[in-house]
């Protein structure tokens, strides 16, 4: 017998409760852990890091289909991106040029491979071509690019497989940044290697070290950030301390003058997160406000304007913000119910807001983690929308008029049915093969009006 389908014109759909969780924001692309520790990506998709199948470039958040059980993500400046799983293993996507997949080979993948001896780990961290991995007894092990020692093995070497970094135990956190490293001990001080261009090491002069090294007059350290050439630390007091480069005034003290120790950034809060950009710094405080300085032409600064500020200033978030993540010249947010926010650059789709526009006032991604129900519709005029189901039960077609639009077809537990890219006007959806349930039609169009309906298959 054929399936039928039926169209809900009431939300009789059974409410999605699957949310985002954790964030990772990289030079071009973004990620999103939901709360069923499946994933969700947007943004550019070179060499297939994404983990769709595809390379194609995503404005709006789709699935990675080829990992589940993901507790942690990683994206840095390069194209690839790290995922750490429930079961301790690491794995990898993307390009591989210096051997950043960590699987004894320079050979890109678009789909996920094991990184080499790695079981037992807690944390990754993805640099500009080099990783980072904390494993379960404390110990901190790094493969790829080493021109700078940034493996922290005493060598200028590149690695293909995970080495450990030379005398160093104790460590409770990573941070990898574009051609350097941190960790930080469990004692809350802060070591570091690697690149040392405009002091970014924070050791008071400008040598590089392929091996850790203490960061001196730094201690009561809860948590760090590394970026392409500014540090960021945040003390159990609440203060931030910041080093390195100062162009564009990103340090935040006032003054666009490098330092190669660190000084505290001025706020009017004690601050619980720290994010470090490129070419900007970002910082949640206790109060769910959010601070920014830097470099603003994206409008990565969040407050409405692209000009520059070497003091921070207050971000135009909504209320409840609980995580800030930096990219490369855009931010991402995420609010105690779940939603993600973006601002800046969005020149990859990685604001995930259907098309690739910068803001620089934060809107919400959307649809994400399968969130079908908290997507506001009715945005345009319904009579725009046409929905035409097929006697048969095996395709619909989905019409538009005048709209270029992104489709998704979503299952009850928040998993892509279907994704279909940007296309003009007009699709027919082959729906042979999927099973009864109910199913949300998400559409999207690229100046981001959004709209929902409902499908029963029986």
């Amino acid at each position: 017998m054929k399936a039928r389908w039926t169209l809900l014109l009431l939300a009789a759909a059974p409410a999605l409760q699957l949310h985002a969780q954790r964030l990772s924001a990289g030079a071009y692309s973004s990620f999103a852990i939901c709360s069923d520790s499946t994933m969700n990506a947007w943004g550019d998709n070179g060499f297939g890091v994404l983990g769709d199948g595809t390379a194609i470039q995503r404005y709006l958040p789709v699935s990675v289909t080829d990992l589940t059980h993901v507790v942690a993500v990683s994206m840095g400046e390069g194209s690839f991106v790290l995922a750490l799983t429930a079961d301790g293993h690491v794995w990898s996507r993307g390009e591989n040029s210096y051997g950043e997949l960590g699987n004894a080979s320079t050979t890109p993948s678009m789909t996920a491979v094991q990184v080499n001896g790695i079981g037992s780990a807690l944390a990754v961290s993805a640099g500009g071509f080099h990783c980072m991995a904390l494993l379960v007894d404390s110990t901190v092990w790094d493969w790829g690019y080493n021109f700078w020692g940034e493996l922290g093995d005493s060598t200028n070497t590149d690695s293909h497989v995970p080495v450990q970094v030379h005398d160093l135990t104790g460590i409770t956190a990573i941070a990898a940044g574009f051609d350097y490293s941190m960790a930080l001990s469990k004692d809350s001080t802060v070591w570091v290697w690697g690149s040392n261009s405009s002091g970014k090491l924070g050791i008071g002069n400008a040598s590089d070290k392929n091996a850790p090294v203490q960061v001196p007059g730094l201690d009561s350290v809860i948590a760090i950030s590394a970026s392409r050439s500014h540090s960021m630390a945040l003390r159990s007091n609440g203060t931030v301390w910041v080093w390195g480069s100062n162009v564009y005034g990103v340090l935040g003290i006032g003054s666009n003058a490098d330092s190669n120790v660190p000084v505290q950034m001025p706020l009017p809060g004690s601050a619980t997160v720290i994010a470090s950009g490129s070419e900007f710094s970002a910082v949640l405080l206790a109060d769910s406000t959010v601070w920014t300085c830097g470099r603003n032409f994206t409008g990565v600064l969040g407050n409405g304007t692209t000009v520059d500020s070497n003091v921070p200033v207050q971000a135009s978030m909504p209320t409840g913000i609980v995580v800030v993540e930096a990219g490369d010249a855009f931010c991402l947010a995420r609010r105690n119910d779940g939603s993600v926010w973006s601002w800046g650059w969005g020149g990859s789709g990685q604001l995930g807001n259907g098309n690739a526009q910068d803001r620089s006032v934060p809107g919400p991604v959307v649809p994400l983690c399968g969130q079908a129900d908290a997507v506001a519709e009715h945005q345009w005029d319904n009579s725009a929308l046409q929905v035409l189901l097929d006697p048969t039960g095996e395709f619909f077609t989905v019409s538009i008029v005048g709209q270029r639009f992104d489709l998704r077809l979503i299952d009850m537990q928040g998993r892509n049915a279907r994704v279909i890219g940007a296309i003009p006007g007009q699709v027919v959806l082959d729906l042979g093969g999927l099973p009864t349930g109910v199913y949300a039609a998400v559409a999207q169009t690229l100046d981001g009006k959004t709209q929902v309906k409902r499908f029963i298959k029986e």
